[in-house]
């Protein structure tokens, strides 16, 4: 039998997989688990998985496939889009993905494996990932040698609609706070045209030929404060360690909640223990975006 996951979408949505897999990966040793998806294996380095291109998975699924089992092969559909449903908390959050989900898949893969994997608590599928598989010396000799504190931007455009109110590069933003706050040094992973002394791109500290949202993801742990629309590099931010870094905060923009990779939302407060202050705020203008980053930079 093999197990073959699948995913349509974006890195965001695979990348938030990850903890999930590991729970399926060290339980199913001797199985043979594969994942389809449209980017290259840097994704999901440091998993032991295969990783394959989307376009060799069966025409038989698509995007909103149920899953099923064919040819000995258990076809599995890991996109949360497909598994909403009219729960009060069902979005793009960590609740969906844990009850809606994965409790789904995990029963499904039970059913036919005849296994008894079981989750463990819903805090322990933060994603996370494993640092050594990943370029952390550049910016490791970075933040030995940069000092100020620091404002990290995940500037670059929305893939799927988190804020089409606001879907540029936020340069009116990320100057205004450059110039108010002079003594933050403040970094964007979009690189903007600036002459301010204290605007730096995320690309010439990480210094990557390639691809570099692992990269992002750690430099952002050495940052106060964490600013974005929920999609790329922002959502490779949303690590457990950031999430229970109690000196960590996060300003989350954009359309709507429901559609953002916002994971605290539809958590009871009991539930709700992460310890970094994470704010969310529906985008209505660039001065109120302004005036919730200065809150939370004096705050």
């Amino acid at each position: 039998m093999k197990i073959y996951f699948y995913n349509f979408f974006h890195k965001g949505d695979v990348f938030c997989t990850r903890s999930f897999l590991e729970t399926i990966i060290s339980s199913l040793k001797d199985v043979d688990i594969q994942y389809f998806h449209q980017y290259d294996d840097y994704l999901l380095r440091g998993l032991n998985i295969k990783q394959r291109p989307l376009s060799e998975i069966s025409s038989f699924v698509n995007y909103s496939s149920d899953n099923l089992v064919k040819d000995g092969i258990l076809y599995i559909n890991t996109w949360q889009g497909k598994y909403f449903t009219n729960d009060s908390y069902s979005g793009c959050n960590i609740k969906t993905l844990y009850l809606n989900v994965w409790s789904t898949i995990i029963k499904f893969i039970n059913q036919n494996l005849n296994t008894k994997i079981v989750l463990g608590n819903m805090e322990d599928y933060y994603p996370f990932f494993d640092r050594s598989f990943f370029n952390t010396k550049t910016v490791d000799k970075f933040i030995e040698e940069e000092t100020r504190k620091k404002v990290l931007f995940c500037n670059g455009s929305s893939l799927s609609g988190q804020c089409p109110e606001y879907n540029g590069d936020m340069k009116e933003v990320i100057e205004y706070i450059a110039s108010k706050y002079p003594n933050y040094l403040v970094i964007t992973t979009h690189k903007i045209d600036s002459s301010l002394e204290n605007i730096k791109y995320s690309g010439d500290i990480i210094q990557n030929e390639g691809q570099d949202l692992y990269e992002i993801s750690h430099l952002s742990e050495f940052c106060d404060l964490i600013v974005g629309r929920s999609s790329g590099p922002f959502t490779f931010t949303n690590t457990k360690k950031n999430f229970f870094d109690p000196s960590k905060k996060f300003l989350c923009f954009g359309s709507s909640d429901k559609v953002s990779w916002n994971y605290p939302y539809g958590l009871d407060e009991d539930e709700n223990n992460m310890e970094a202050e994470y704010v969310y705020e529906c985008f209505s203008s660039i001065e109120s975006l302004n005036n919730s980053v200065m809150e939370l930079l004096e705050s």
